[in-house]
């Protein structure tokens, strides 16, 4: 799974989670495959604008990982996270996991069809911890198509630089199960429980 997970405790970008994003054509690059921005790392800092911890800031760190789709990133810089359980193009997932179609579509209609968000996401309809735990994390940011502040980051993180398993399997998907590091980057035996102290930067650079 490429969703959030948290990020190591007291790491140097003060991050509370990891994770990937497809990014807009300005961040990735010429082109539609292996750009210039394919791979590299952001620390993106939000502030939460629905549910209960509306204004709590949190800071992540990004992996772009593909181009975004234009009908979802518009112009100008934009990240698009991977969260199990909220895209749109659910199908693609439910198809290649059939046991998971019910958590694929699990956050589908979130703030939508309601604009409670604390309706329409049942992240707990997801048989992996790994997806579960992504599913929790990224609603707990509270994040509705904010404006974020960004900056590039040298290197990633050796727990992103492991994602996804590209060169490990030939540079291609893959064909035979699922490696270890690509379902579960930090390598945690029960994902749910992991539990850390946020640490949160003011924003301190160019709007998204």
């Amino acid at each position: 799974s490429n969703a959030l997970f948290h990020a190591p405790m007291f790491n140097s970008h003060g991050a509370k989670y990891y994770g990937t994003a497809s990014v807009s054509q300005t961040l990735f690059g010429e082109g539609s495959w292996l750009g210039t921005g394919c791979g590299k790392c952001w620390k993106v800092i939000g502030k939460a604008n629905i549910g209960p911890n509306t204004g709590m800031t949190t800071t992540l760190v990004l992996k772009g990982t593909n181009l975004c789709a234009t009908d979802i990133c518009r112009g100008g810089p934009h990240f698009s996270i991977a969260a199990p359980g909220f895209s749109s193009s659910s199908g693609i997932c439910d198809g290649l996991e059939k046991n998971e179609a019910e958590g694929f579509k699990a956050c589908k209609h979130w703030m939508t069809d309601s604009q409670d968000p604390l309706q329409n996401c049942e992240c707990s309809k997801f048989k992996s911890a790994v997806l579960q735990s992504g599913c929790e994390n990224f609603l707990a940011l509270g994040w509705n198509n904010i404006d974020v502040n960004y900056t590039e980051i040298l290197s990633c993180p050796p727990e992103l630089e492991a994602l996804p398993c590209w060169e490990e399997n030939g540079y291609s998907y893959p064909q035979d199960g699922v490696p270890k590091m690509c379902m579960d980057p930090n390598g945690d035996t029960d994902v749910t429980n992991s539990t850390l102290t946020p640490v949160t930067l003011p924003p301190t650079h160019g709007l998204m």
